[in-house]
Order: structure tokens, then C-alpha cells, then sequence
């Protein structure tokens, strides 16, 4: 099975789950796409036309820090993978592309992009209600101040 036979239904499964789904014609859409909706995660093909893969990797990450950006290309060659790993990409795919393993990437995309949602959303609340944020305990502590005496040498 090649990635362009499930990558629709992909596509559509998505939508069908997670309210989002975007299929461009055209490389050029993405970005204005990005610009008027919330979008959690970005799959680019390192090869595209109009704007390539690497262009588009290289604005996502630095006009929307907070979307991972899963990168898939049939170029598997090192290079490629630690360049697209240096510019921001969450994860690097090579083609054909496993299934399961784009939906594992996917998944572990969307629960980082919820976290750093989460943690904007309190880091905005403790600033709108001037709360001080909470210092750990000396009990929570990590490292603890005083040891037990123990006979071991």
C-alpha cells in the first residue's frame, strides 16, 4: 500500500475525530491556512512543490512555535533527517510510511500540542488573577535534606 492510498482516509479520519483535516492542492495554502484556523499539528511531504516541505517546516516553526510538524519524505537518507530534526521537526517519517507508526507520530504530536495548550492556558490564568505561583514544599522536595543512617558501606 502505498502513503498516498491511506493518506485520504487518514485525512478524513482525522476530520472525522479531531473536528480538523486539511488536504491543500497547493503548498502556498498552508500557511494562510495556519493564519485563520487552530490547527494542533502540521504533515508536510519533504517534496512538494510551490513551496517544499523544508520552506514550510522552517515557517511553521518560527511563526507557530507551538504546532509540531511531522515531516515525511522518500529521501530516508541521514542528512535529511537530522536537517529536518535541527530546523523543528517533531518527527521524521520515511516512505513508504507505516501506518501505525504515522498515527503513533500524530497521537504523540496532538498530546504535546495539548500540553503546551494546557500550560498557556494556566500560565494566563495565574497572570489574570495576580495568583503568585505555588513553590513546591519542603516534603515535595526531590532531594531529600537528611538521610536515614543505613549499616550498607
Amino acid at each position: 500500500m502505498t502513503s498516498r492510498a491511506y493518506l485520504p482516509s487518514f485525512a478524513f479520519a482525522c476530520l472525522k475525530r479531531y473536528s480538523a483535516g486539511y488536504h491543500p492542492s497547493d503548498s502556498r495554502l498552508v500557511l494562510p491556512f495556519l493564519r485563520e484556523n487552530p490547527i494542533s499539528v502540521v504533515v508536510v511531504d519533504w517534496v512538494m512543490p510551490e513551496i517544499t516541505g523544508g520552506e514550510l517546516l522552517q515557517r511553521i516553526t518560527a511563526d507557530y512555535p507551538q504546532i509540531p510538524v511531522i515531516v515525511m519524505t522518500a529521501m530516508g537518507d541521514v542528512d535529511t533527517a537530522v536537517n529536518c530534526m535541527k530546523a523543528g521537526a517533531f518527527d521524521f517519517l520515511t516512505k513508504p510510511v507505516d501506518p501505525n507508526r504515522l498515527v503513533a507520530s500524530v497521537r504523540k504530536a496532538l498530546q504535546v500540542s495539548e500540553l503546551g495548550n494546557q500550560n498557556r492556558i494556566l500560565k494566563d490564568y495565574l497572570l489574570r488573577t495576580g495568583s503568585e505561583t505555588p513553590t513546591p514544599s519542603r516534603a515535595s522536595s526531590p532531594v531529600p535534606r537528611r538521610c536515614a543512617p543505613s549499616s550498607s558501606t
